[in-house]
């Protein structure tokens, strides 16, 4: 199999897109995948891929489970699990940048949690968080979401050996399976290639996601030929 058609996009706020950073919201993604998937579905007729990375992969299984995208395939890359959980990492990452200024001789202000509650921005690490996009977020977590009726393919990378899933994505996958998800999982060995400040190239999970798109849908070419 070869060939296809692909929109790359970037969310308000985030790559070459309009906005700031600081402009992001939970509800402008959504309105933005959902918009880009119409955009692309009036342009091509072929079977679809809705392709999610980290917390681009709650936000499509979200919106999945949601029936607001209906894709034939549902493919997850290091899914976040829980925006709660993805969240409360950043900000405790700025509670530390707040820590540092006041051993600098700052003053203390309040926690990066009490400044989202109140409905006000905070920064980390250089960005801009918009409080509606991390409550937003926070409200997001697969093991309470709906059953996604796509077929899914959920992939991952590990540096252990032998790579598995997580226990906490082992529950998900088996809860879906359970409700009748027809979903594949595999971990393959590979660098966390989404933290690292160089470019790293995860070959075994190119390769991987590869061979899955392919068994999905040589049937169906076949067929067509």
């Amino acid at each position: 199999m070869s060939g296809g058609t692909i929109a790359l996009l970037d969310l308000r706020g985030t790559g070459d897109s309009g906005g700031e950073h600081g402009d992001a919201t939970w509800e402008g993604w959504r309105a933005d995948v959902v918009w880009a998937w119409y955009w692309l579905s009036q342009r091509v007729a072929v079977p679809s891929i809705l392709w999610g990375m980290r917390l681009g992969s709650l936000l499509a299984a979200e919106l999945v489970s949601q029936c607001l995208v209906e894709p034939d395939v549902l493919l997850l890359w290091q899914p976040v699990i829980s925006g709660r959980g993805y969240f409360s990492q950043l900000l405790r990452l700025g509670t530390a940048q707040q820590l540092i200024g006041r051993a600098d001789g700052g003053k203390a202000t309040k926690t990066p949690h009490e400044m989202i509650d109140a409905g006000a921005s905070i920064e980390v690490g250089g960005y801009e968080l918009n409080p509606e996009l991390v409550k937003g977020a926070e409200a997001a977590d697969l093991s309470t979401i709906g059953v996604p009726a796509s077929r899914m393919i959920w992939h991952e990378t590990s540096i252990n050996e032998p790579p598995v899933l997580s226990r906490a994505a082992s529950k998900i996958v088996s809860r879906w399976t359970d409700e009748g998800a027809k979903i594949e999982s595999t971990v393959v060995r590979g660098p966390s290639f989404w933290a690292t400040q160089e470019i790293a190239e995860a070959h075994e999970l190119i390769a991987a996601t590869s061979a899955s798109i392919t068994a999905v849908f040589a049937p169906s070419a076949a067929r067509a030929r």
